[in-house]
């Protein structure tokens, strides 16, 4: 009896660490995109830090925004262990510093207004 509950415990213990393997890789991509997004946004802005650069960022963010929030959607439809909803919570902060950085390259206020509404739908859509 003793073996069999041994062994039960053994298997459940190996499936969880393999269930948080592949979540952890989940959401690690998930961040990798995240991160890759908000990259472009900024070389966007970085090239041309006018009202006309945050347009073409704007473009980037609605091509790849259905995509990253399925993604996100299904990261949350499961039990995320701690670890991994401290590290979603991290990469947030870091979107932010991204963001301040490249909002401080906008030259005209036009331009930074529209930048503020791209990152409020950002946060919006990707921070809460």
């Amino acid at each position: 009896m003793r073996k069999i509950a041994l062994v039960f415990v053994s298997t459940l213990c190996l499936a969880t660490l393999a269930c948080h393997g592949a979540i952890k890789k989940e959401v690690k991509a998930y961040i990798d995109e995240k991160d890759d997004l908000i990259l472009q946004i900024g070389k966007a802005i970085e090239a041309n830090p006018t009202d006309a650069g945050v347009v073409e960022a704007r473009k980037i963010f609605e091509t790849k925004k259905a995509n990253l929030k399925t993604k996100r959607l299904e990261i949350f439809k499961k039990d995320i262990p701690f670890d991994l909803v401290q590290l979603m919570l991290n990469s947030n902060v870091s979107d932010g510093n991204m963001f301040d950085a490249i909002g401080s390259k906008l030259q005209d206020v036009n331009a930074n207004e529209n930048f503020t509404k791209l990152r409020n739908e950002f946060n919006a859509d990707f921070h809460q």
